[in-house]
């Protein structure tokens, strides 16, 4: 049987040139995501930013990459136990499809989401399924986690 990603916690962590996602499980039994290396994985996480004055949202996600091998790889989060994810949004596989620039000069507040769909993958690996959030947490300038050692 698939389990809820509803069961998780995601806690939000800005480092100086990445994101870490803690993911809680206070559950008695293990819960399965996909890791970020693979099709499906890639393909589950994203970035919500927002502007502070709520005018601009933007979405931010692992775009795909050619892959030329997919093996099935998740993480598990052990019973009532945690596991961390780091997202490294300023490499070039992370795309919006909008421009980012106006976040340049301004705080802005970050969400993780990770969101997997139901697929026979998913099923037959029991990786959790649904969509789970963290509460948003505001990053300062110069944002060198989403821009690099030096935004341009």
């Amino acid at each position: 049987m698939t389990r809820s990603l509803a069961v998780l916690r995601l806690t939000l962590q800005i480092e100086a040139f990445g994101l870490r996602v803690r993911l809680q499980n206070p559950t008695d039994e293990p819960v399965r995501v996909w890791q970020l290396g693979n099709s499906w994985g890639g393909a589950a996480w994203s970035l919500r930013l927002t502007t502070l004055d709520g005018a601009r949202v933007f979405t931010l996600r692992p775009s795909n990459r050619g892959y030329t091998r997919n093996l099935p790889r998740f993480v598990e989060v052990p019973a009532n136990g945690e596991a961390d994810v780091e997202l490294t949004p300023s490499r070039p596989e992370w795309t919006s499809g909008d421009d980012l620039s106006p976040l340049k000069e301004a705080p802005v507040s970050v969400s993780a989401v990770l969101e997997i769909e139901p697929t026979p993958e998913s099923e037959k690996h029991h990786v959790a399924t649904g969509r789970v959030e963290s509460a948003p947490e505001v990053s300062q300038v110069p944002h060198s986690w989403l821009y690099g050692a030096s935004p341009t």
